[in-house]
């Protein structure tokens, strides 16, 4: 379950905690292979036979967290449980990908017309109306995932006394950016400027923390990874960044909460193009392609640096982003909760 969806979820179960019951398919079960197939298959069987035999008063909300693949059938299963049952529909869409899968044309009907399809990425709506033009569809807008309000937005960072600080958070991959992290912070170095990388967030597995740690000798560049942090902790480190890089080249990139995080703290960001890219607007830079990200997310940086030593401009203009992400965000998190919860009033 992502971010955006442990976010939304968590305003909705404020505005209804009994009447909403969430499954997420393929959470727990992700390894590839047959046996793993099976144990995800007979899983969600048990959780369609929950479904269909549980005891809740009033009318239900089932939110279904989707996914591809072997998800789709088995979101189908679910699907078809809840409506036998009787419960409001909601499919939270992550991925062109399960769209345009053949198979989704079942899990449209198990849906049912009445469901509501939720998603976030101005393409991934737009192929939803148009594979599916009946359907119910809830198409988030900017507003719904900044975290902070208004107030809360401020320019608190600042360029380190030893050097600019290159920033990252993700959930650590390879498709996620974190070794062209690396070869920003090498190749800023390289151009003689000062910088040093801290890179916050989980390794998905020890292949990609070793392939990081090896090219963050072999390029000596000075990299921090702190490991996972949340509150408190990662609002202290996002305040240390001079400029935040998101070089993701992941396939179903939709939103990344974690630059709104940054442009709310004013750090300037400088990301691959994906839906809601774009959002940084001034307050950073969009690159498009994938190839030497890392080098050419430097030149970004270097450029801001010649233009401006202090990012000052730079950081002022993250604010100006992020409040103006968050302006609608209250009306848009109570277009959210009141379309999915409408059917089960």
């Amino acid at each position: 379950m992502t971010l955006l969806t442990e976010f939304l979820l968590g305003h909705l179960r404020e505005r209804t905690p009994s009447s909403i019951r969430v499954v997420d398919i393929g959470r727990t079960f992700r390894r590839p292979g047959r046996t793993w197939q099976l144990r995800r298959a007979f899983a969600s069987l048990v959780a369609a036979l929950t479904i269909l035999t549980a005891r809740r008063p009033g009318p239900t909300t089932l939110y279904l967290v989707g996914n591809s693949d072997s998800g789709l059938p088995l979101s189908a299963l679910q699907a078809l449980a809840g409506r036998i049952r009787g419960d409001h529909i909601v499919y939270h869409h992550h991925t062109t990908a399960s769209i345009s899968d053949p198979r989704m044309p079942a899990t449209t009907w198990a849906l049912g017309s009445d469901a509501v399809h939720v998603c976030s990425g101005t393409d991934l709506g737009a192929l939803i109306t148009q594979r599916f033009p009946n359907a119910t569809t809830l198409h988030l807008r900017p507003g719904v995932r900044t975290l902070r309000d208004a107030d809360s937005i401020s320019a608190v960072s600042a360029t380190a006394d030893d050097g600019i600080v290159v920033g990252h958070v993700s959930n650590l991959t390879e498709a996620k950016g974190v070794l062209e992290v690396i070869r920003c912070v090498a190749s800023l170095r390289d151009r003689g400027i000062e910088a040093n990388g801290v890179i916050v967030g989980p390794f998905v597995d020890a292949a990609t923390e070793q392939r990081s740690r090896t090219e963050a000798e072999r390029t000596d560049a000075p990299i921090e990874f702190t490991g996972p942090l949340a509150g408190e902790s990662l609002d202290q480190a996002i305040r240390q960044f001079s400029v935040f890089v998101f070089p993701s080249t992941y396939q179903h990139e939709s939103w990344a909460m974690v630059i709104d995080e940054a442009l709310a703290h004013g750090v300037p960001v400088v990301t691959t193009r994906f839906p809601g890219a774009n959002r940084v607007a001034d307050g950073g830079a969009v690159v498009d392609g994938d190839q030497d990200l890392g080098a050419r997310m430097a030149d970004v940086v270097a450029t801001w640096i010649a233009d401006d030593p202090t990012l000052n401009q730079r950081r002022t203009a993250a604010v100006s982003a992020a409040h103006r992400l968050a302006a609608d965000g209250t009306a848009e998190l109570e277009r959210f909760c009141n379309v999915v919860l409408a059917g089960a009033q």
